[in-house]
């Protein structure tokens, strides 16, 4: 259903607009060029139909705004939503939504140019009447008057084809052949002691060990194995980073134990926080940050 697509200030897609085949599209380009970022834009029209913003207490989380423009065709007719998005993002590096003003351009169905209110979290709701009778129902009903309002009042020829809309939208999906190798799985930090090792009784599986591994192996002089790693990724290499750090920083916590009869022992061990940090231009960033592309070449 989707015809075109126009998405600014999200991420690394300043101002990108394309048309959709209606059978096959393809995206095609290097790494970190904006192709995973593409996807997430219009994930956003997924979570616009599933998220109700007022339950994310945001006050404290700094907020990007994003604009969508998408146009869909059903039948010989088109219909256009634009919607304005304020996200931020948590510690996974997913996008939470914070609010959102959503407007639909529907002349091919009122026969005029009257922006229409009416949120994908309504629409979807009014197209699933099981549920539609509960929503209605409950508290989320008196954060919407104006836009009920509105949606009551449109014939059901507008009013169908954006439910219809909505319910596709719901069931759009984005499977990705890097599901393991997805950098949002990725610690921002990691735990060593403060000679290097991993604590004791902890074993470390899939990303966090690949960090643990590279930061061994950049801190060991007598390899060589890390500098021809980075000569290859880096600058002289295929220039995907220009330079990866490992920020240490030191830590101590105390622990208790009990030998029999009550004795009470207490150690103070001594940590380090590891922050691993990749530069790319003027971007410092956090393993999670990067593209999934970068991810998977590094």
């Amino acid at each position: 259903m989707i015809r075109e697509i126009e998405i600014q200030n999200y991420r690394s897609c300043l101002d990108t607009s394309f048309k959709l085949h209606p059978n096959l599209s393809v995206l095609i380009g290097p790494n970190s060029s904006g192709k995973t970022n593409i996807l997430n834009a219009l994930l956003l029209l997924r979570k616009l139909g599933e998220e109700s913003p007022y339950y994310h207490h945001v006050d404290e989380e700094p907020t990007r705004q994003c604009k969508l423009k998408v146009w869909f065709g059903i039948d010989d007719k088109k219909t256009a939503l634009s919607a304005v998005v304020n996200i931020f993002t948590d510690e996974n590096n997913n996008d939470v939504i914070s609010s959102s003003r959503q407007q639909w351009y529907a002349k091919d169905f009122t026969g005029n140019r009257k922006m229409l209110n009416l949120p994908l979290l309504l629409a979807r709701e009014f197209a699933r009447p099981e549920v539609g009778a509960r929503f209605f129902r409950s508290a989320r009903l008196q954060k919407y008057p104006v836009e009920l309002e509105e949606i009551f009042a449109l014939p059901s020829s507008v009013r169908i084809p954006i439910e219809q809309i909505a319910g596709e939208l719901s069931e759009m999906r984005y499977y990705s052949a890097s599901q393991f190798t997805n950098p949002a799985n990725c610690p921002v930090s990691f735990e060593i002691e403060s000679e290097g090792r991993i604590r004791r009784g902890i074993s470390l599986r899939g990303h966090t060990k690949f960090l643990f591994d590279l930061y061994n192996s950049s801190k060991t002089e007598a390899s060589s194995s890390y500098a021809q790693f980075f000569e290859i990724i880096g600058p002289k290499g295929i220039g995907l980073v220009d330079s990866i750090d490992f920020k240490p920083i030191p830590t101590s916590s105390i622990d208790y134990s009990v030998r029999s009869g009550g004795e009470i022992i207490q150690r103070k061990r001594e940590k380090i926080l590891v922050i691993p940090q990749f530069l790319i231009g003027r971007n410092q960033l956090s393993p999670n940050q990067l593209s999934e592309g970068t991810f998977k070449t590094i």
